[in-house]
């Protein structure tokens, strides 16, 4: 076993999914067999990929890249979303404080239901002066 720190190992803490990954991945081809075969780190490589989350889009990813159709050119040119939190909150970024009035005073109903229409996990939007 390659130890990942000696003070884990001493204290018994178990490992973080992704450090088995490679351990794995680097010394045995199948983690349930009883004798291993040595394998090349790649077979293993999509299961630690996935384990840190890497490839996976998030919702605001999803929502950015459709951003402009959800909301008009003009919003999309001065906002975008950030983060969904996990209460679903949405969080935007916003330009200046002139777009922070109008999105937060104008439009936030009408870009909420749009928004669930595509996504319905989003329950609020809370727009950040923060682009």
């Amino acid at each position: 076993m390659i130890p990942v720190n000696a003070e884990a190992a001493v204290k018994g803490d178990s490992e973080p999914e992704w450090v088995r990954h490679v351990r794995e991945a680097y010394l045995y081809s199948s983690p349930d067999a009883a004798y291993r075969e040595p394998a090349a780190a790649g077979s293993r490589f999509g299961k630690v990929l996935s384990s840190l989350g890497v490839g996976r889009v998030s919702v605001a990813e999803k929502l950015s890249a459709r951003w402009e159709e959800l909301s008009s050119a003009d919003v999309a040119a001065h906002s975008r979303p950030r983060e969904l939190l996990p209460d679903g909150r949405l969080i935007i970024s916003v330009q200046n404080s002139a777009w922070y009035a109008e999105l937060s005073r104008f439009w936030a109903a009408k870009l909420l239901e749009r928004v669930r229409a595509v996504e319905p996990g989003v329950r609020k939007l809370v727009f950040s002066l923060d682009m």
